[in-house]
């Protein structure tokens, strides 16, 4: 049996990685919903999907219905901050699973929380040469 057999998907937006993360969820048995305001011939992560829908991804009541309507099983999205917020609210709303945290959306977009969440690991991460390469400094 493949890793997300009889899963079912929601990716919202189609960034630079979706396309990966479509194909990724689908090779390994996952049925993947893609959701954003392109046409299929303007997104290649639509075009590789098993279903597509036309939408505003800050309508998040409109997602939440397309997530219930698709019975979905996780809801993920590429590197926007501008979608990490409605990918956390349905997450939330459905209990379905999500890489994002209740306040990982404004970690990740407000920019100081963010700096200093990349601080307080320094433990983990080159620290000055991760700060430099974002020319903030943190005292």
């Amino acid at each position: 049996m493949k890793r997300f057999e009889g899963k079912r998907l929601l990716e919202l937006g189609t960034t630079m990685g979706s396309v990966q993360m479509v194909q990724y969820a689908k090779d390994n048995g996952a049925y993947v919903i893609v959701a954003d305001i392109d046409k299929p011939e303007r997104s290649a992560a639509k075009r590789i999907a098993d279903k597509t829908y036309m939408c505003d991804l800050k309508d998040v009541e409109g997602l939440i219905k397309i997530a219930r309507k698709e019975k979905i099983d996780g809801v993920v999205t590429g590197a926007s901050e501008a979608i990490l917020q409605s990918c956390r609210k349905i997450a939330e709303e459905l209990g379905s699973l999500s890489i994002l945290q209740k306040n990982c959306g404004t970690d990740l977009c407000e920019k100081t929380v963010f700096v200093n969440c990349v601080a307080s690991m320094e433990s983990q991460l080159q620290r000055p040469i991760m700060l430099e390469r974002l020319r903030i400094s943190v005292t």
